[in-house]
């Protein structure tokens, strides 16, 4: 009682500072609580949007079930997507020129199925450079609107029209890749959204533009001019390769799982053509090999709803339209549907020159080879 009666002053003053150390401690702790919040808001605010950037559902599910060749692999995050002012396209044609059809072929496409390709690339052998420059020339001179947007790519070709596609979207620079160490394009740029990859076995017979509209429209990855359905050959439905349309995310998928395939070999990736005896000799088994891998399996790598044909490309028979024998077919397709192509190899283009002569004209009105050709 003694000490606390003279301290008295001393013990009060003692308390008040005491009292002020812990408010200033606790102001202290709120602040610091407050500002690492405000921190952490703000730093998420600022997260660029591609950081949590998924590939589509399809694509991922498709490459990383087979990946290239077939395989598992692991699927890496693209690059953020590019936002497009507009939606320019791309034309590709595979061309073969050694003879006056075939060029009158490409031709009808230039004239009918070009126009609202903002680029058109011609994909020719190294070794008919001279044919296809010749060729460019004579468009320049006739159709300069299309011409001065038609350029030539050559290549030393192993692969057919896939291989000349290929070349034309890959070395060409086209496609610029996500991931150069690997190779892959997923996720990747280019200047273009749209692609139409064709060949020239395939003639245009009436103006069109439904590929490019489709894919739009559906907002598609594939759209083919012809698909086939479910059949006991086939364990599910394919689309025909002669004229087929890509949006940017589908011809990088393309690129990816086709593209990538090495030289094929059909005694190596086709080995079950050894006892089909409907190809017959080397040569006619590795073209199959080639149309297998690289038009058959392509379905296999886009989500179903992805892929679009626009016209049936067989009857109740599975008889295919491209065979002269099966020409009603053909025939049916253009006057009850206005098809608006039709093919030009094994005598077909023969036969329709000789039936419907105005079928192969509507398109070639520029071409002057036709006056040699009557």
């Amino acid at each position: 009682m003694k000490y606390c009666h003279q301290g008295r002053r001393s013990c009060l003053k003692n308390g008040r500072w005491l009292l002020a150390a812990l408010k200033l401690i606790c102001i202290a702790g709120i602040f610091i609580f407050y500002s690492t919040l405000v921190s952490r808001i703000t730093s998420k605010q600022k997260s660029p949007a591609w950081l949590n950037y998924l590939p589509p559902e399809s694509s991922r599910l498709r490459l990383g079930d087979r990946g290239v060749a077939g395989k598992r692999n692991a699927i890496s995050l693209p690059a953020p997507p590019a936002a497009s002012k507009s939606a320019p396209a791309l034309m590709i044609i595979a061309v073969y020129p050694n003879t006056d059809i075939r060029q009158a072929a490409t031709w009808s496409q230039l004239e009918c199925f070009a126009e609202e390709f903002e680029h058109i690339i011609i994909s020719a052998p190294i070794q008919l450079k001279d044919n296809v420059t010749r060729f460019i020339k004579e468009v320049k001179e006739s159709m300069p609107a299309i011409g001065s947007r038609l350029e030539g790519q050559f290549y030393a070709n192993d692969r057919y029209d896939t291989g000349l596609w290929c070349d034309a979207l890959l070395k060409g620079k086209t496609l610029e890749a996500y991931n150069i160490n690997t190779g892959t394009y997923l996720g990747g740029s280019s200047r273009y959204d749209h692609f139409l990859l064709t060949n020239d076995s395939l003639m245009a017979v009436e103006k069109s533009n439904e590929l490019l509209e489709t894919l739009k429209a559906k907002h598609a990855s594939v759209v083919s001019l012809n698909y086939w359905k479910n059949q006991q050959v086939y364990t599910h439905p394919w689309v025909e390769s002669p004229a087929r349309a890509f949006s940017l995310e589908g011809v990088q998928i393309f690129a990816d799982n086709v593209c990538s395939l090495p030289r094929l070999r059909w005694r190596n990736h086709c080995p079950h053509l050894r006892y089909v005896k409907k190809f017959s000799g080397n040569a006619r088994k590795q073209k199959r090999c080639i149309v297998e891998k690289t038009e058959y399996d392509v379905i296999d790598y886009y989500s179903p709803d992805k892929v679009h044909g626009l016209y049936l490309g067989h009857d109740e028979y599975f008889r295919t339209w491209t065979s002269p024998s099966n020409f009603e077919i053909w025939k049916n397709l253009r006057d009850q549907m206005s098809f608006p192509a039709m093919k030009i190899t094994n005598g077909f283009f023969e036969m329709v020159r000789k039936l419907r002569p105005k079928d192969t004209e509507t398109c070639t009105v520029h071409f002057k080879k036709w006056s040699k050709m009557k």
